[in-house]
């Protein structure tokens, strides 16, 4: 049986921890309605909290165990590009402080890993998707040409935008906590989806990606 792989983050499974907000089940996720709509089995192997460290770690070991058919399809996203966690440890900022880092810097390399990651799996033959959630910690200029230059083998917002938090804020009513974007990496609310952001994510990657 044909498979759906899924990395990413929070942004990549359901995600909830508001008592207050109607609970939701496995099968309200967008990762879930896609295999459910599409007949595909699913792998999900995304982690809340994860940056790019432990996503691609994750799917370089999926490689290497040689579990992902060419015929499966690939869903990746890189979480915030200024989250970098590592398999060893959960956030590496303070890494970064103790050492003199430039967390712009590291921000800018995980843009460079995932845009190589998604290249060289497409150019090996996987059916691999990349998306975007936002430009978080992205500040050079080098790192927005690297996205542009695979431009064409990433998934966009319904609304054309590369950034799927701009296509959330449009209507409130798609997030966890109905709110607002008030800047750069400010906003009130939960941004994470709710069920109807679950539910019209799927169906624009089911109309988005090409399945068998």
């Amino acid at each position: 049986m044909k498979k759906v792989w899924v990395y990413g983050c929070s942004f990549s499974l359901l995600f909830q921890d508001n008592e207050d907000v109607p609970a939701m089940t496995l099968s309200d996720s967008w990762p879930h309605i896609v295999a459910s709509k599409t007949g595909y089995f699913l792998k999900e192997k995304a982690e809340c909290a994860a940056g790019w460290g432990t996503i691609s770690s994750i799917i370089e070991r999926d490689i290497i165990d040689n579990v992902i058919s060419k015929d499966d399809i690939m869903i990746i996203s890189p979480s915030f590009f200024g989250r970098s966690t590592s398999p060893y440890f959960e956030e590496t900022l303070h890494l970064y402080a103790q050492y003199g880092i430039d967390p712009d810097e590291a921000a800018a390399l995980n843009v460079n890993g995932f845009c190589t990651t998604i290249k060289l799996l497409r150019e090996a033959g996987y059916k691999a998707y990349g998306w975007c959630w936002s430009k978080d910690g992205i500040m050079y200029r080098r790192a927005f040409k690297w996205l542009e230059s695979i431009d064409n083998l990433l998934i966009k917002a319904p609304n054309g935008s590369l950034y799927f938090e701009d296509w959330i804020f449009e209507d409130p009513n798609r997030m966890y906590v109905p709110g607002k974007k008030l800047g750069d990496a400010k906003w009130t609310g939960d941004q994470h989806f709710g069920k109807q952001g679950h539910k019209e994510m799927a169906e624009h990657l089911i109309k988005t990606i090409t399945w068998e």
